[in-house]
């Protein structure tokens, strides 16, 4: 698991409030300035990485990111659905450090997502997580080809999820 959340969870509030005040200031003041000059809303697409980073512990203090491995998460994750990502910029700082770039970090992203999902798994099999569950995400990591020598089904991405990798596109580089 991410090295942040072995603190005691007293210091993961701590940080994970003022990480969220951080985040919001810039938000904030983008929305401010945009008021009188709407070109200041252009910042979001660099603002986006930035609230991400911030937002990241307290999503997963509060049950809205929930992780099956370091680096593969549910976002709001429930009985009905598993929205998977891979794991944020927060994530990478903490766990992917350590990894060289190239074929060493892309190997250990790929061991992590495989380990996220055999405990998914292993949650089903053990009836924590119902076998009705619809497993949902869009990756930019695994090929159509993988995905479905490991028994998905693939579709092609609702314009949310269009969206949300635009969106992403600089968190993703």
């Amino acid at each position: 698991m991410n090295g942040f959340y072995k603190q005691p969870k007293i210091l993961q509030w701590i940080e994970a409030v003022l990480l969220l005040l951080f985040g919001f200031l810039p938000a904030v003041a983008i929305i401010e300035n945009g008021y009188s000059n709407p070109i200041y809303y252009l910042l979001f697409i660099i603002y986006v990485p930035v609230g991400q980073f911030a937002f990241t512990p307290i999503f997963k203090l509060i049950g809205v990111y929930k992780y099956y491995s370091p680096m593969l998460l549910g976002y709001m994750a429930n009985e009905k659905q598993i929205d998977l990502h891979s794991g944020g910029s927060f994530d990478y700082l903490f766990v992917m450090r350590k990894y060289r770039a190239g074929i060493e970090i892309r190997t250990n992203l790929l061991i992590y997502h495989i380990e996220g999902l055999i405990k998914i798994i292993q949650q089903i099999e053990n009836k924590s997580i119902p076998e009705t569950v619809n497993i949902v995400g869009t990756s930019y990591f695994f090929n159509d080809r993988t995905l479905s020598k490991m028994g998905f089904e693939i579709v092609n991405p609702s314009l949310f999820y269009r969206l949300n990798l635009f969106i992403n596109f600089i968190d993703l580089i």
